[in-house]
C-alpha cells in the first residue's frame, strides 16, 4: 500500500489554500465590479474549497502557511478590510448581499448552506432592481445569483 508523506500532503494543501484564495478575491473583485452573474452559485462551489482545507486540516493536521478567509463576510463586513478594495467595490459588495437577501430571504452566509441550482438565471436589470422569485434558483430582474 502506497503511504502519501507529510510533505507531500503540505504541498497539496498549501495549493488548495492558494488556490482558494485567489478565487476567493476574484469572486470579490467580481461583486465589486457589479458582475453578479451566477456569483452566489460561484462562492457556493468556493464554500466546498473552504470545506476541503478544514477537512484537510483536520485529518492531515496540516497547517495553514497563509492566512485564508471565511466566506461569512456578510457577518462581518471588516473582513473586506484585508482585500485592496475601493469604496465603490465595498458599495458594489454591499449591493451583492442586498440582492442575496432579497433574491432568496436569507442572509448571504445562509445561502452558502443551501442546495445549488442546476443553473442560474440571467441578469435581465439594473443592479439596484429588486429581483422576482421565479422557480428555485432564479430569479427575474436582478443579477444572476
Amino acid at each position: 500500500m502506497n503511504t502519501i508523506s507529510m510533505n507531500t500532503v503540505q504541498k497539496m494543501f498549501e495549493t488548495v489554500l492558494r488556490t482558494y484564495n485567489e478565487d476567493y478575491y476574484a469572486l470579490l473583485k467580481r461583486a465589486g465590479a457589479g458582475d453578479y452573474n451566477c456569483l452566489t452559485t460561484s462562492f457556493r462551489i468556493l464554500k466546498d474549497v473552504y470545506d476541503l482545507i478544514e477537512m484537510m486540516k483536520s485529518i492531515f493536521q496540516v497547517q495553514p502557511i497563509e492566512e485564508y478567509y471565511s466566506l461569512n463576510f456578510d457577518q462581518d463586513l471588516s473582513l473586506l478590510d484585508n482585500f485592496l478594495l475601493t469604496k465603490d467595490e465595498i458599495i458594489n459588495i454591499k449591493g451583492f448581499l442586498r440582492y442575496v437577501r432579497a433574491a432568496y430571504d436569507l442572509e448571504f452566509h445562509q445561502v452558502l448552506l443551501r442546495p445549488m441550482p442546476a443553473r442560474c438565471p440571467t441578469y435581465r436589470g439594473k443592479p439596484d432592481d429588486e429581483p422576482e422569485l421565479m422557480d428555485e434558483g432564479q430569479v427575474k430582474g436582478g443579477r444572476n445569483t
